[in-house]
This record gives structure tokens, C-alpha cells and sequence, in this order.
């Protein structure tokens, strides 16, 4: 993350506001304001609300989805865990600092970010508030009955982490440090802060900015989604003691304890525990180093012109190709078999113009439903994401997957219907009903 030269957040003395012009939000030195927490104005109609590192202020309550956001901040991370708290307190004004430190006294080097207010007497009462007319958030002396001099507004405030002194070197940002795991969906912020590494759906993803947000950037990804029995959801990523950086997978329904590996970068360094992996932004790629961030060692590993294929040892095309005829036969089979046991029934249906006996009902139902069913099978791989690696056939996106589960998972009312075909057959057959 590049040096920028920080905005003058103070702002210079104006004229004192009359409190109709604005909306009290917290007073100096209140309880730390925490994450998830939500404060209500007075007069009540705003809410402030601490969310995922984030400041929200909403006009209405939050919970309704027809209230509306009048300010919204960055996210603010210091360890990767996406939480962060936030206190009024009359050194810094209005202050984010780390969850790590919420039940702690707050020093300076744990803060994320902060207001700067004008330095003045420790006796001066200030208070935060939402100034309605110019429509900003603003720190004023006095109380919200009389109002003083304006402190501090956000009229023109950059939202960005707070640059405190880190221990790395001008032309590399720390990502991770050795025997750190990046779970499925979970994101970890660089030092210093800008850059976020998210593991998910099957990809390793390096953004700047907050992922998900409109401003954030894309820097890099691996070059495929990375599946176990098709579902991403079920990898992760380690980047080990020994300088080793693996995307495993876990077969959570009969190995649940034990991991494979679907991709390692193979590097490895003489040192183990000590050990890191960088984005190095002026040639845009990822390494990994021996050492730690102030004193770099040998390079082992690099993305440039190298290739993210995850490694398939029970895959091959062969057997794809086999596997995939086989269930498209069988599928296409269950396919006729069931057309031509709904035609027989809704021609019979038609000539006597009588309404279906029970078993010709259920016969009806059972084949309607595997009719739909064995036309998804019949797609197979075919409606699986086009990015899905190792996957012989994959042409589709999320929806076309999504649907073919559905109609699959209907697939499932078969048996059912069979079964109450069967107790028919018993009452009627053995019974005399």
C-alpha cells in the first residue's frame, strides 16, 4: 500500500450551530462503543451502528430494509478477523482502534484510525453529532444545548486505515506469516493495511480494498476454482512452517480429520518457522521468502509464469470421459422409460375421459418427477462452472449448477412414490382392500 499524504482532518473554528441544526450521536469519553453495537440519536430517528469494521450511520432503524445510510466508513482490520471497536475520546475525538485491545487501555499504536481533533484543555466538554443541514458528521464543543466551536468534521474525510509504523520493506507487503490458514470465505488484511487475501469458492483472491466493496480492486487470483467431489466450499488454504503454501481440501462426511492436497507451490526453506509470503507490487506477483519483512532472505517461490493447476492423482481424462458416458446412457434410458409410462397413462386418461385410479396416479407422479430428474442427470458435468478445473466437460456458471442440484435433489421424491406404490400394491393384492 503506497504512502499518500494524509488529509488536515481538523477542521478551523466556525461559527457555533444552533442544536436544531444538529443530532446529538455520543459524548466525550463515553463506554467504548463496540462491534455490533447500535446507538440511537437524540432526538431519536438515527442510529450509529460498529458492523464487520465498519461505522454505519442509518436514518431509521437498521433492521428495517427501508432505512437509509447517511454514512458509511471503510472497513477498518488490524487482524485479519474483520472486527474492529470504537470510542469517543477527547485526545483523538472519534476513534476505531483493534478488538484485541477493546477491554484494555487504549495506546496510540493500537488505534486504526482517528478524527484528529484540535488539541485543547482536557476540561473541554465535546460531543459528536450529525450536522442535518450540511449533512456530515461533525465534533463540537460545549454540549448539544449549547453548542461551541466546531472541532472536526467529515465533510472531506478520507476513510482509510490509520498508516502506523510497520516493519516492512519499501517495495514489499507482508500477506502472511509462516503456519497461517485461510479458511473458505474467510479474509486476512496485509501489513501494512490496504491488501485483503480471501480464500473462496475454490480460489485464492488478493484485492485491494475491502472485497465486495465498489472501490476494491482485484490484484490477483489462482487461475481455477479448486473442488473436492466438485464442491469448492470444502477447500482451504495453508501456508506452512516450512515455506509451503497448499490448497487442501477435507472430506468432511467420511475423513472429516484428514486433509488433501489439491495444490502446493512446492517451495520450501532451509529455516522452517521462519518464513513469509509477499506481494511485491512493482512487478506484480506473489513470493515467498525466508526470514521475516524487515530482513528479507532467498526468495523460494514466485507466481509469475507459473502455472495454478491443482493436482488431480485420482483424476484422468479417461475416466472422466467413461464415467460420464455411463451416467448420460443411463440417464437418457430412465429418460424414455419414463415418457413413455406417462404417454400410456395420459392416453388412457383421454380415451376414457375418467379420472386416474390411485395406482395410475401414483405411476404419474413417480415418472413425472424421474423424468425431470434423469433430464439433469443427463447434463451432468456439463452444468458445472466453466472454471472448475479438472473437470472434463464443465461449460456452465453457479445458476446452471444450482439448478440441476435442485431438480436432482427432486429426484429424491422417486423412491417415496415407489414406496407408496408398493403399500398400494399390498392392500389391494394381499389385503382384498
Amino acid at each position: 500500500m503506497s504512502n499518500q499524504s494524509e488529509p488536515n482532518n481538523s477542521a478551523s473554528p466556525s461559527s457555533n450551530r444552533t442544536s436544531n441544526d444538529l443530532v446529538f450521536l455520543l459524548a466525550k469519553n463515553n463506554d467504548p462503543f463496540e462491534e455490533g453495537d447500535t446507538i440511537e440519536s437524540k432526538p431519536p430517528g438515527l442510529f450509529l451502528v460498529q458492523l464487520h469494521g465498519q461505522l454505519v450511520l442509518y436514518q431509521g432503524d437498521p433492521t428495517n430494509d427501508e432505512s437509509i445510510i447517511l454514512l458509511k466508513s471503510q472497513p477498518y482490520i488490524d487482524d485479519g478477523s474483520g472486527y474492529s471497536s470504537t470510542a469517543f475520546l477527547y485526545q483523538w475525538g472519534l476513534t476505531m482502534y483493534s478488538e484485541t485491545f477493546r477491554k484494555q487501555k487504549v495506546e496510540t499504536d493500537s488505534l486504526i484510525w482517528y478524527s484528529r481533533i484540535s488539541d485543547k484543555d482536557d476540561c473541554c466538554d465535546i460531543f459528536l453529532a450529525w450536522n442535518r443541514p450540511l449533512k456530515r458528521l461533525v465534533v463540537h464543543e460545549g454540549s448539544i444545548n449549547s453548542p461551541g466551536n466546531e472541532v472536526w468534521n467529515g465533510n472531506h474525510l478520507y476513510w482509510s486505515p490509520l498508516l502506523m509504523p510497520n516493519d516492512t520493506s519499501a517495495d514489499m507487503v507482508l500477506l502472511v506469516k509462516e503456519d497461517t490458514n485461510i479458511v473458505a470465505g474467510f479474509i486476512i488484511e496485509s501489513q501494512p493495511p490496504g491488501l485483503f487475501l480471501q480464500h473462496d469458492k475454490g480460489n485464492l483472491y488478493l484485492y485491494r480494498g475491502m472485497p465486495l466493496e465498489p472501490t476494491s480492486h482485484l490484484l490477483w487470483k489462482t487461475e481455477y476454482a479448486y473442488t473436492y467431489n466438485g464442491d469448492p466450499d470444502l477447500t482451504s488454504t495453508q501456508f506452512q512452517n516450512d515455506g509451503n503454501l497448499v490448497i487442501y481440501a477435507r472430506d468432511l462426511v467420511n475423513e472429516p480429520h484428514e486433509r488433501y492436497s489439491l495444490w502446493e507451490s512446492g517451495s520450501s526453506v532451509v529455516d522452517e518457522g521462519s518464513c513469509f509470503l509477499a506481494w511485491i507490487p512493482s512487478e506484480e506477483r506473489l513470493a515467498i521468502f525466508s526470514g521475516n519483512i524487515t530482513s528479507p532472505g532467498q526468495e523460494v517461490w514466485t507466481s509469475l509464469d507459473f502455472r495454478w493447476e491443482p493436482a488431480h492423482p485420482d483424476l484422468n481424462y479417461a475416466a472422466q470421459i467413461t464415467v460420464s458416458s455411463l451416467t448420460r446412457f443411463t440417464s437418457i434410458c430412465s429418460v424414455i422409460g419414463s415418457g413413455l409410462i406417462i404417454g400410456i397413462l395420459l392416453s388412457k386418461w383421454s380415451k376414457k375421459k375418467k379420472v386416474l385410479n390411485t395406482r395410475d396416479r401414483l405411476l404419474l407422479g413417480m415418472s413425472s418427477i424421474d423424468l425431470v430428474a434423469s433430464i439433469a442427470n443427463a447434463f451432468d458435468v456439463n452444468a458445472f462452472p466453466a472454471d472448475t478445473y479438472g473437470i472434463v466437460g464443465a461449460m456452465g456458471n453457479q445458476a446452471t449448477c444450482n439448478l440441476q442440484g435442485f431438480f436432482i435433489q427432486l429426484g429424491f421424491g422417486v423412491p417415496l412414490y415407489n414406496a407408496m406404490l408398493c403399500v398400494y400394491t399390498l392392500l389391494i393384492v394381499r389385503m382384498k382392500w
